[in-house]
């Protein structure tokens, strides 16, 4: 028993010591395979086609579950709340994104034709006519 020490835990309501022995060496993990006939639920409710939680449903997310005789529109839900303002942050980010696609592209085309017309008159600038040329030009 050199690998084994005993420790002393008072009891409580009574007078007696709980002895307990522990081992100096580390138990061994066992792994338990999960019964074959066991399926978590979401892996079951994905196996049918369905979503992996009942309230991730259309019907339950984006219906209302009554409605008023008078044909006054029901209130908006909270998760529908959340849900529109989703695609209204995703619609003004596409929003966002397009005007700066747009605005590179007007860059890139008024830069091209900025160049161009500077290299043309740098080009117009060195070749102007000189002397005999300038003056029959003229005439």
């Amino acid at each position: 028993m050199s690998n084994l020490f005993v420790k002393v835990f008072p009891s409580y309501g009574s007078s007696f010591s709980l002895l307990r022995l522990y081992s100096s060496k580390p138990k061994p993990y066992i792994y338990r395979k999960p019964a074959k006939f066991y399926t978590p639920h979401d892996v079951f409710r994905q196996k049918l086609g369905l979503t992996k939680w009942l309230n991730q449903t259309k019907e339950l997310q984006e219906y209302s579950d009554y409605s008023f005789q008078d044909g006054r529109p029901t209130p908006v839900t909270p998760g529908q709340l959340k849900k529109i303002q989703r695609q209204q942050a995703l619609a003004a980010a596409a929003v966002l994104h397009l005007k700066e696609i747009k605005f590179i592209l007007d860059r890139e085309t008024h830069n091209k034709q900025s160049a161009s017309t500077e290299r043309q008159q740098i080009i117009e600038g060195k070749l102007k006519p000189k002397g005999d040329k300038l003056l029959k030009k003229n005439a």
